[in-house]
């Protein structure tokens, strides 16, 4: 038996917006749950504002009543709030995470990059973990939770490929938390995350989502997708951000149509787009880096990544503003 509820309000603004199955983060600092919880939070779950359908969860971090949780919400309205309740005070409980069920089915790898050291564990349920983890700080602050350092020389997290991780001729959302540094090391702008590689536009099939120098603020360059065929048609966008500050970016693509770029949940450019053939290729997805060149491995590594990264999302799917 749990002791204890908790409710939880949401107040969402955004008008006229509404949210099925949204991944909502529960970050709070709670005097009666550090009395009433077991002390690894294994007891704590959510449910929906009937108080009996059970809401899949994912535990980040607990502690002394400090609570980091991603939880799907099922309906997330825009004109009056939602409630969800959160149950604990269990000594006895049950299994009942399910990390995996937070995230859609469309998320095709979430990576919280919150881990210490070794493998980076993707959330969802196809199971797109690196092999291979090179980082100079595996424990700096992120947005939530931990996050990955970048040097901007050596540094990148690498992802092998799957099927899951191809879009082949469909749309796609990229988003990840950045703090650039003040200095890009690289000319040609750095990665955040790609599984495109080097090489000459047009001719190297995938996509890149990368930032650039410009008179000491930093921009989107170069960044969008790339079929292997002519005419490459990137996004460049001219608006500037400065350095040293947590922002959240996002890079939507629709298939055919459009490019659309978002910081910080406002739209910082689109570009439209000719009809474009598969952009599947057999490259792993890197964080932080381009270590293909021309499809070879390691054959020219560069566009490494100055700063912290963290949270970075991708799927098969076009996701809204909201």
């Amino acid at each position: 038996a749990w002791l204890y509820r908790k409710t939880i309000t949401i107040d969402f603004n955004q008008v006229g917006t509404d949210l099925t199955n949204f991944p909502l983060l529960v970050d709070i600092s709670d005097a009666d749950l550090d009395l009433g919880a077991q002390l690894d939070g294994s007891d704590i779950f959510f449910t929906g504002d009937d108080g009996t359908t059970k809401l899949y969860h994912e535990l980040v971090a607990y502690s002394a009543g400090d609570l980091t949780a991603w939880v799907r919400v099922l309906n997330l309205s825009s004109s009056t709030d939602t409630v969800v309740y959160m149950y604990y005070g269990n000594a006895t409980p049950p299994a009942n995470l399910d990390a995996a069920g937070v995230w859609d089915a469309n998320y095709v790898m979430v990576q919280h990059l919150d881990e210490d050291s070794g493998t980076h564990f993707d959330a969802t349920s196809y199971l797109n973990d690196s092999n291979e983890e090179i980082v100079t700080d595996p424990t700096a602050q992120g947005w939530i939770s931990g996050a990955d350092e970048f040097n901007g020389s050596t540094d990148y997290v690498r992802v092998p490929d799957a099927a899951s991780l191809q879009f082949g001729e469909g749309s796609l959302t990229v988003e990840a938390w950045i703090n650039p540094v003040s200095t890009i090391t690289d000319t040609g702008g750095v990665r955040i995350a790609n599984n495109r590689g080097t090489g000459i536009g047009g001719s190297y099939a995938g996509w890149q989502f990368k930032i650039k120098n410009e008179t000491g603020n930093w921009r989107f360059s170069d960044t969008g997708i790339d079929d292997g065929a002519l005419p490459y048609e990137p996004y460049e966008g001219s608006a500037t951000y400065p350095y040293n500050a947590l922002y959240h970016v996002v890079m939507v693509y629709e298939a055919d149509t459009e490019l659309r770029f978002y910081v910080n949940g406002a739209l910082d450019g689109t570009r439209a787009l000719s009809p474009h053939g598969s952009i599947d290729s057999t490259l792993p997805t890197v964080i932080g880096a381009s270590i293909y060149h021309e499809g070879t491995l390691h054959a020219d590594d560069k566009q490494f990544f100055d700063g912290i990264i963290d949270e970075v999302r991708l799927s098969n799917t076009l996701r809204s503003a909201a």
